[in-house]
């Protein structure tokens, strides 16, 4: 199951791959992701295998066209959109502790968070990029300004990195990456903090949107018996 799933990382690409994340996130409404001592061993795994992956940025899976990446990140657009707008304000408060971020705050990382990777890679000053100031605003504004900044670094991107400067080396949050590389972690930081807010979707007693397959819900609405 471990090696299946490394498999599906490394072959079907950081978007595709990035199903493992949220099956430890519970988006997974799998069979074989059923609690018990199975699954615990495999979030383990995975946990520990994500981690020795991206220790070492020489080893990770990178981009090597932008067209593949802009596609790629169409598609996960999308899927934090239609979290996004599932969470009434009411519910943008969130948290699983005190001082935990709340679902608000989280979502308002996620649209500040293209900006501030795009202008520490350098490939060019985006606004919204800083979620540490401020309040963070209402569930209507974040997902007009989420809109706003994906399509901006949609558009920007080609522009600055063309597909044979993709190998090329930078420094980024102390490390070494290529820029094939920063590619992967935009959509790969989408998945992590997507999964953690649809655990704060469900404490919250609402219906997360299924991400990277149906949620109980959707999948009893095909006429299909809920996985357990």
């Amino acid at each position: 199951m471990v090696g299946h799933a490394i498999s599906l990382w490394r072959c079907g690409g950081p978007a595709r791959g990035a199903v493992v994340s949220a099956t430890i996130a519970g988006e997974s409404t799998h069979p074989a992701m059923a609690p018990g001592p199975v699954s615990a061993l495999f979030s383990g795994c995975v946990r520990f295998y994500v981690w020795a992956h991206f220790r070492n940025p020489v080893e990770k899976i990178m981009y090597r066209r932008i067209e593949d990446f802009l596609t790629d990140f169409a598609a996960e657009a999308e899927s934090t959109l239609a979290l996004f707008r599932g969470i009434p304000d009411s519910a943008a408060g969130q948290a699983i502790e005190g001082e935990g971020r709340t679902l608000g705050r989280l979502a308002w990382h996620l649209t500040c968070s293209i900006g501030e990777m795009c202008g520490t890679a350098g490939i060019g000053d985006l606004e919204p990029r800083d979620d540490q100031t401020g309040e963070v605003p209402e569930m209507a504004a974040v997902v007009a300004e989420y809109e706003r900044v994906a399509r901006d670094f949609a558009e920007l991107l080609p522009t600055r990195w063309p597909d044979e400067t993709l190998e090329q080396e930078l420094k980024m949050y102390g490390r070494t990456w290529r820029r094939g590389d920063v590619l992967s972690m935009i959509l790969l930081h989408q998945a992590h903090h997507r999964g953690q807010m649809t655990v704060l979707v469900r404490q919250a007693e609402l219906q997360p949107a299924g991400m990277y397959g149906p949620t109980r819900e959707e999948w009893v609405a095909y006429g299909l018996p809920a996985h357990r």
